[in-house]
């Protein structure tokens, strides 16, 4: 059985119809959360997916994510500056949401990489494919614990 790789796999995830509509949501329109790129609304986000109230696919939040690390790019550019975030308290949250955001991004392709094989790949089941709650669970306690 042939695996498919982490950039094979966003390839065909580009492919998905951008007119799709979720779930009825609130917070989305058209496949995408429309939040400010900030720690508390990762919080939020989190916090709905850890208690069975999101409206939103895994795939949206994962999407949302890798927007939150954009935005905060001066992280991703250099890791000194992260480290130095977060050992400042006016910096702490920022840097850790950051990592947080990145680490559901990479947990998320990793899970969809095990679910799905070349020969199985759908590209219509992806925005269903939903990560163990724990996972969201871990990521909860760890924005709060300092």
């Amino acid at each position: 059985m042939k695996r498919i790789t982490a950039f094979q796999a966003r390839l065909f995830l580009l492919r998905i119809n951008k007119n799709e509509r979720g779930r009825g949501m609130t917070t989305t329109k058209a496949n995408q959360i429309v939040l400010p790129f900030t720690p508390e609304h990762l919080k939020i986000l989190l916090h709905e997916v850890c208690d069975d109230q999101n409206e939103f696919t895994h795939q949206q939040l994962v999407y949302w994510c890798e927007k939150y690390a954009l935005y905060s790019q001066e992280y991703m550019l250099d890791e000194k500056k992260w480290q130095q975030g977060l050992m400042d308290e006016s910096e702490k949250e920022e840097a850790k949401a950051f990592a947080i955001a990145e680490d559901i991004t990479r947990q998320w392709y990793a899970y969809m990489m095990k679910q799905c094989s070349s020969e199985e790949f759908n590209v219509d089941s992806v925005p269903y494919l939903e990560m163990p709650k724990g996972l969201f669970v871990k990521w909860l306690n760890d924005l709060y614990i300092s």
